[in-house]
């Protein structure tokens, strides 16, 4: 059994919701037992991790499992400027413990570490739980204190009593939902034990708890409890120094507190809005409301820190070339570049570029379209020219064909039989009246000659 949690839990006053007591007790029910406590881990959802303020995406590894300091290294400032995010969730005790949650010991170690960190420049603690133990809470809330940049709570689940302690220290509250259980503003005790003179058990056997006669005071708030019912001196030495600690600071720290708040009831936050919580929001809300109270604005971020370099670095070069196409993108006017003439882009800007490339833009397009257009156009004018000299070539290749025609009927009339020559021949009269023969006719004089004129006439056009 882990002795830390032992002494913590029995005789110490808790800041602790009835959810969180049914939960833990049964484990430690078990340790008394004897049960084996497994080391683990620590719960992954419990690591700290960072937020670029820039591009409000997580910033991969930007700090290393923590050892012994639990701090990023800060002797090589990033460039990337960085909301940090720390979780506390679970029961919170002082020291870590060996299932795996770490105590608010750590918590306050690592909160500052990152306060100190050049590249944050605020905090989100989101916080899930329902309290725990008195001592755990003066860590985390002198840590608090010591920071010098903003941090903002988002309440995820639950912010009961110490984790309302805490959460109060903060600059602002924001929980996730209406439903979102907080308050439960009060202290309590846990006394387990046997009487001072117990009877005989089935052994035979009897325990009895025996004191110095000097020593009358000795446990009597412990004494009374167990053994008369009686907690009047539970409550006056114990229980009530640490309520009137606990209200008193819940005065000072949240404006809207009434006296309603400050009894122990556990309230949904979307009835404590302006008092124990200020509004409800998503985990974005918050990182940006750190953004808003840290007065950053946004910038683009450079393409290296190696080296130790610094935002003012002078090894930036602004391009003399011209990207039109890409600075148009990204709606710059230059672009810059590490003297080696690399340049790192970030994820918006390959946004950008990935939409102007995917789409093109109107003046291109119009570009396009009257190309395309032009093209079409001498297409069109080419097949019509082709047409009107295909039309033609088919016009002189008809007539050619009937002038063909004809002289062939001619030529086949000039082949015919003597007797068929005589009866178209043509005749003559002399000057006495007599008749003779005469010349075939004109038009049959020379036919080949005239075929052979108009095949090499139409020969000859077809070939133009």
């Amino acid at each position: 059994m882990q002795y830390s949690i032992a002494k913590d839990i029995f005789g110490s006053p808790w800041y602790l919701h009835a959810r969180g007591l049914q939960q833990y007790m049964p484990i430690v029910r078990g340790m008394l037992g004897g049960a084996m406590i497994v080391e683990e881990t620590e719960p992954k959802e419990n690591i700290p991790f960072a937020i670029s303020a820039n591009t409000l995406t997580p910033v991969a590894s930007y700090w290393d499992d923590d050892e012994d300091d639990d701090a990023p290294e800060v002797d090589e400032p990033t460039y990337e400027k960085v909301v940090h995010v720390l979780p506390v969730r679970g029961v919170l005790m002082k020291n870590d413990m060996i299932c795996g949650p770490v105590g608010s010991r750590t918590l306050a170690r690592r909160l500052i570490n990152a306060d100190n960190d050049e590249s944050v420049i605020g905090h989100v603690m989101i916080i899930e739980g329902p309290g725990g133990a008195a001592n755990a809470v003066p860590e985390l809330t002198d840590a608090i204190q010591k920071c010098t940049k903003p941090i903002v709570v988002w309440v995820d689940g639950m912010m009961a009593s110490a984790h309302m302690y805490v959460g109060a220290f903060a600059n602002e509250r924001i929980a996730s939902r209406p439903t979102d259980l907080v308050g439960c503003i009060g202290t309590m005790l846990v006394y387990s034990g046997r009487i001072a003179k117990s009877d005989e058990d089935m052994m035979k056997e009897r325990e009895v708890t025996i004191y110095a006669d000097d020593a009358f005071e000795k446990n009597e708030e412990y004494e009374t409890a167990i053994n008369e019912f009686d907690f009047k001196l539970a409550k006056e030495r114990i229980l009530n120094p640490h309520m009137i600690q606990f209200v008193n600071d819940m005065k000072a720290q949240l404006s809207g507190v009434e006296d309603k708040h400050l009894h122990g009831r556990t309230f949904q936050a979307g009835e404590v809005i302006g008092s124990l919580v200020d509004r409800i929001g998503s985990f974005d809300d918050a990182v940006n409301r750190v953004i808003e109270l840290a007065n950053y604005t946004k910038k683009e971020i450079p393409a290296s820190n190696s080296g130790g370099q610094t935002e003012n670095n002078n090894s930036k070069i602004k391009s003399s070339m011209k990207f039109p196409k890409i600075q148009s993108a990204l709606a710059q006017d230059s672009l810059e570049f590490e003297a080696d003439g690399r340049r790192t882009f970030t994820e918006d800007e390959m946004t950008a570029l990935e939409t102007a490339i995917g789409e093109p833009g109107s003046a291109e397009l119009e570009h396009q379209l009257e190309l395309e257009n032009s093209a079409r156009l001498a297409a069109e004018a080419s097949l019509q020219t082709a047409q009107e000299a295909a039309t033609a070539a088919e016009q002189l290749v008809t007539e050619r064909d009937q002038a063909i025609a004809s002289l062939q009927g001619e030529i086949a009339t000039l082949k015919a039989g003597p007797a068929e020559q005589a009866a178209i021949a043509v005749t003559e009269q002399d000057v006495d009246g007599a008749v003779k023969p005469g010349a075939v006719s004109s038009k049959h004089e020379d036919l080949g000659s005239q075929l052979e004129a108009v095949s090499q006439e139409y020969l000859g056009k077809t070939l133009k």
